[in-house]
């Protein structure tokens, strides 16, 4: 905390998750590392330093959070395919970045803003023989709209959306 992350600090990081996941394989469980802005790997170059060091851990890929990193969605799926156990698919209307360089999307839920090429990612997903969870993440929820039949109704216009792109 208060300093840039080094490669020092991601090299840690694989030594942490390697040995939860060595752990965890011994009851049959996956450890996967799930991607996402403004935590300790936060950029593609330390992204893909952490992916050269893992063996064991498996990759969840938020292809919202690789496309912030200017890493195409398309492109992180293909190269990190053998490590890929879990899909999230998000999106965001608009993104900054605050003064000490935190990213700020303004998500929404899936096929509304389309910054992200989800019909691309989706064909690449079967091209590669991916028969694993795919998760739709829903956008920001607007203050009074947090009860459950609206939060269902976002949710079914999002699978909606993934069905007309014959997912």
């Amino acid at each position: 905390k208060g300093r840039p992350v080094s490669e020092d600090d991601v090299k840690a990081a694989v030594d942490g998750a390697e040995a939860w996941a060595e752990y965890a394989a011994q009851v049959g469980l996956e450890i996967s590392y799930h991607i996402h802005t403004n935590t300790l790997i936060d950029s593609a170059e330390h992204w893909r330093l952490y992916m050269s060091l893992l063996d064991r851990v498996k990759l969840c890929i938020d292809v919202s959070h690789a496309q912030l990193w200017g890493y195409d969605p398309v492109q992180a799926i293909r190269d990190y395919r053998q490590a890929l156990n879990y899909v999230h698919l998000q999106d965001y209307t608009s993104t900054s970045r605050d003064e000490k360089g935190r990213y700020l999307p303004v998500w929404c839920d899936v096929g509304e803003a389309e910054n992200v090429d989800f019909p691309t990612v989706l064909e690449t997903l079967h091209e590669i023989g991916y028969a694993r969870w795919v998760t739709a993440c829903p956008g920001e929820v607007p203050p009074g709209q947090e009860d459950p039949r609206n939060l269902a109704l976002r949710s079914r216009n999002m699978r909606e959306y993934l069905r007309r792109l014959g997912y």
